[in-house]
């Protein structure tokens, strides 16, 4: 393909590596789809067989090498597909592209990372056609090895988030929001000790943590004014937008820093949320310090930073509506995320 191609008709066989209840699947590839459609883009999107026998995944390789023939391009989200289906797969004159948007070349605290999976990733940036990375640090660890390789921030829906930002509870609380996956737990009870403090000093104050069910650790579960609410795709956003105030503390090390676009954080933003967050990667860029939320470093920086906000109504409005303009200034909506996207495999 050339940019002069733009406009004609483009087809992209997306491998998928979850269902849409996977975030990373559901932000960087089925949001896209509907955006991508109105650019000509036809699409087919194939699971990976993840976990899965022998036989199934034999199968899975040879609907890739037909689909291949049939398509313009193979894209991966995050699934390592073996060296030999890549030549295959560019023999038959398809272009690969790889897109990733967590380092999987190391792994969070706790776990070890296999030498396998760095080696397979590296053999398969060095394969790709392009290489579409979360963030910028993912690109640095992807440009010692692909050809091509750009940052592409995860995006979330305009449409979606446009009816519930602003959400007025009338009840006098003001609720502090935290999302994430129960493995990102660690990171909340990080903060438990100021999470405590600013609870225990404001009576009206409720903290909302939306999760996977049974998670190993439930950070400050025995207070009243902590409430766990049970993730589901049909009620984040409801649960998410009741909040005055997003949060999102962070552990650091080389995983977490790496990783591209911290979604739960610009969710917040785009239900016009102040957030709270450690300066960690990227999100030293989405959020600017003292103008859409805070960045919080140290235990005193969080309860004061935290404090203020609770103080004060009208930094909680002023902050919301800044980070909101700034997912469009950033290009951080989904169909500017998809436009972008378009343009850029356009261009191979």
């Amino acid at each position: 393909m050339s940019i002069e191609r733009l406009g004609d008709k483009m087809d992209i066989l997306f491998i998928a590596i979850g269902g849409v209840e996977r975030a990373s699947t559901r932000y960087r590839v089925h949001n896209l789809l509907p955006h991508l459609s109105k650019k000509n883009v036809s699409y087919t999107v194939l699971q990976a067989p993840i976990g899965e026998s022998a036989v199934v995944k034999a199968q899975f390789a040879s609907r890739v090498i037909y689909e291949a023939w049939r398509n313009d391009l193979i894209y991966s989200q995050k699934v390592l597909l073996p060296g030999y289906l890549i030549d295959i797969v560019k023999k038959t004159g398809a272009e690969y592209v790889f897109d990733f948007d967590d380092a999987l070349y190391t792994s969070p605290i706790g776990k070890k990372t296999p030498r396998d999976r760095v080696r397979q990733l590296d053999n398969t940036l060095s394969k790709s056609s392009l290489v579409i990375a979360g963030s910028p640090l993912l690109k640095s660890y992807a440009d010692q090895l692909a050809n091509k390789c750009v940052v592409h921030p995860t995006g979330v829906p305009k449409e979606e988030y446009d009816p519930l930002a602003d959400m007025v509870v009338d009840d006098n609380k003001i609720r502090i929001g935290w999302i994430g996956y129960g493995v990102n737990l660690q990171h909340l009870n990080s903060k438990s000790k100021v999470l405590e403090g600013v609870l225990d000093k404001y009576p009206q104050l409720e903290l909302n943590v939306i999760s996977s069910p049974h998670p190993e650790i439930r950070p400050l579960n025995d207070r009243d004014d902590v409430k766990y609410k049970e993730w589901s795709i049909e009620n984040e956003l409801k649960f998410l937008a009741r909040a005055d105030i997003g949060i999102r503390p962070l552990i650091d090390d080389e995983y977490t820093r790496a990783k591209g676009g911290f979604t739960s954080v610009v969710q917040c933003m785009g239900l016009g949320l102040p957030v709270v967050t450690t300066p960690l990667g990227i999100l030293s860029e989405i959020i600017e310090h003292n103008e859409n939320g805070f960045l919080a470093s140290s235990e005193k920086e969080w309860q004061a930073y935290l404090s203020k906000l609770i103080d004060n109504k009208q930094i909680r409005d002023d902050f919301g509506s800044k980070a909101r303009d700034s997912l469009s200034n950033k290009r951080m909506w989904t169909h500017q995320y998809a436009e972008d996207l378009y343009l850029t495999l356009s261009s191979l």
